[in-house]
């Protein structure tokens, strides 16, 4: 009788134990995270309010965000909401390859919403032109990359006014106009006054009154 009690309190000892340890891993785990959102949204902030112009006269700087975001994806590797905003900086940075592989990290996310895919196509965007544009083998790969990021950030939102318009830009370069035009007829439906729709709209008037 008395070894079956040692047995019994050296089962609850250990249980306990494991108790205590799980409750002390997941509150190291809610630390850390809390500790990585902060540094996050501090990075955020540079970047948004960053320009180019003050950043010499003591303004935010490109490379403090990066450091802050560095700590973050140190301290929480494989952050989602660090990954991306990486990849906002670096594509302000006009490092749009490095971007990428930040955005396709922080995409992998089930949580991803559209905006992190359209901000995505936006980089292959950029990609697309600087290897040439509309017809150029060499762009290809960039046009596909971007259109799929448009697509699927127009799959979680359907009235997201930039993926339609810059997903309808690439089509109308490419020569589809059916596309082109379901997309951007979504767009005068969605966003009638917003400035890119007016840019949008003239396109298809002037489209529309030229000759055949």
């Amino acid at each position: 009788m008395r070894r079956s009690k040692l047995w019994i309190g050296f089962g609850v000892g250990i249980g306990l134990g494991a108790l205590a340890w799980g409750v002390a891993r997941w509150r190291d785990a809610a630390e850390r995270a809390e500790t990585a959102g902060a540094l996050v949204r501090e990075a955020e902030e540079k970047i948004e309010s960053w320009d180019p112009a003050a950043e010499t006269s003591g303004g935010p700087t490109l490379s403090e965000a990066r450091g802050l975001l560095q700590r973050a994806l140190d301290i929480l590797p494989g952050s989602p909401s660090a990954d991306r905003a990486m990849g906002r900086l670096l594509y302000r940075r006009g490092e749009f390859r490095n971007a990428l592989a930040h955005y396709d990290r922080a995409l992998r996310s089930a949580e991803a919403p559209a905006a992190w895919f359209r901000e995505a196509g936006h980089v292959y965007f950029q990609i697309y032109f600087l290897r040439g544009g509309p017809g150029k083998v060499e762009s290809r790969d960039a046009l596909l990359g971007a259109l799929d990021r448009y697509e699927r950030a127009l799959d979680r939102d359907g009235s997201d006014r930039e993926a339609l318009k810059y997903a309808g830009s690439l089509h109308h370069g490419e020569g589809n106009r059916e596309r082109r035009n379901a997309l951007w007829n979504r767009l005068l439906e969605v966003a009638p006054d917003w400035e890119g729709t007016t840019e949008v709209r003239e396109l298809l008037e002037a489209e529309r009154a030229s000759p055949k």
